[in-house]
């Protein structure tokens, strides 16, 4: 498993934004959304990427801790989009 790994999960997509260093019995992700699921993006937290032609929204205020056998099959990955990605977390975390 690493980090911008995307898996199917039974109802949604997500994402894993924890490193592989990390060696726990669960892992930090964040869920993806279409971007006909957001209301309301919220600007610079929820950083829109592609994937396989669609584009996508990472709800990274919605992300979580679950049971990493939960994600069995990763079907994409985003590193591609590890700056933009790193800059939403940055300003979640951090407030810049």
């Amino acid at each position: 498993m690493n980090q911008y790994d995307v898996y199917q999960l039974d109802h949604l997509k997500v994402v894993v934004l924890q490193h592989p260093f990390v060696q726990t019995p669960t892992v930090v992700v964040a869920p993806l959304l279409t971007t006909e699921q957001v209301v309301r993006p919220l600007t610079g937290l929820m950083p829109a990427v592609g994937l396989n032609g669609t584009t996508m929204v990472i709800d990274l205020p919605a992300l979580a801790a679950i049971k990493r056998t939960l994600l069995r099959k990763c079907i994409a990955n985003l590193d591609k989009d590890r700056l933009t990605i790193v800059s939403a977390m940055d300003l979640l975390f951090s407030g810049f």
